[in-house]
């Protein structure tokens, strides 16, 4: 439990926990925004060393093939695995998914081609891979992420993420994080002020959406994380739910009545996903990082 409540946001100038964070909601929102303006400024490092090869394009079989006398040896030049070598191509999603199943060998990105498929699945651009992969180094409760995590990007648009805690042979935690067109337009916060930008596609919003979806990843591996959002809550006098005006107001909260006859259980959900609200608005809900 110790661990759990050592979590910080790096602050010019000092530091400050999600305690602090919740305190300011108290405050006018022009001072909560200048406060807020460089509260996700964290260095992030994987906890496990990269390990994993990079995934390759499908390769065709059945090929003829030269007679040995004929074949030369061939030197093949590896494809970059990182987005700061010179020669990676951002337009690649091929290269997008090596570069972020090395760096983060717990995640596999479903590319639905080439043989690598699952329910619903479809392809995912390059320039939400490269969202991914910015979201996953920026994410400020990274060294939760301690199991393995399945991204599928899909064409349900019923929501615009859905994370799914798995089990796998029993014994080990599993999370599958799946992410629709609506991530593009679903603002962070859910709040009142977020009326007037839920048509519009935006980076912000479909990373506000990945980060949302990790929270409850990392709350799926570490349990303790919802008991210490929920410490941090009383220890700044606030009491946040359903109908709060800067965060959740616009969430469909009626996808948990099913629950209310089991209160422990409903509360766990409704404080589950106010956790991740928060959290996917303090790195990139404009309005809470800049004030506008």
């Amino acid at each position: 439990m110790a661990l759990i409540r050592h979590a910080r946001w790096s602050i010019t100038g000092g530091q400050t926990g999600l305690t602090g964070v919740l305190r300011l909601l108290r405050i006018p929102l022009v001072v909560l925004a200048a406060t807020l303006l460089g509260a996700c400024e964290v260095n992030f490092t994987p906890s496990v060393e990269p390990l994993r090869l990079a995934t390759l394009p499908p390769q065709p079989f059945g090929t003829p093939v030269a007679e040995s006398s004929a074949v030369r040896p061939v030197e093949i030049e590896p494809s970059p695995v990182s987005p700061l070598d010179p020669a990676f191509d951002e337009a690649d999603p091929w290269q997008w998914i090596a570069a972020i199943e090395q760096r983060w060998p717990t995640v596999d990105v479903v590319a639905c081609s080439g043989g690598e498929m699952e329910r619903g699945c479809t392809e995912w651009t390059a320039e939400e891979l490269g969202l991914l992969y910015a979201t996953l180094e920026e994410y400020i409760f990274g060294q939760y992420l301690t199991g393995r995590m399945m991204f599928i990007r899909t064409d349900d648009e019923s929501y615009a993420g859905l994370h799914a805690g798995l089990w796998e042979g029993g014994t080990s935690k599993v999370s599958e994080i799946r992410v629709s067109d609506r991530a593009w337009t679903t603002p962070p916060a859910a709040s009142l002020l977020d009326i007037l930008d839920l048509p519009f596609r935006k980076n912000n919003q479909f990373q506000g959406t990945i980060a949302h979806e990790l929270t409850h990843a990392a709350v799926w591996f570490q349990p303790e994380l919802l008991d210490w959002w929920r410490e941090a809550q009383v220890e700044a006098g606030i009491s946040l739910g359903e109908g709060n005006w800067m965060v959740g107001l616009l969430y469909r909260w009626s996808y948990y009545d099913q629950y209310e006859g089991d209160p422990e259980l409903y509360d766990d959900l409704v404080q589950g996903e106010l956790f991740a609200l928060t959290v996917g608005a303090v790195m990139y809900d404009p309005i809470w990082r800049t004030g506008h």
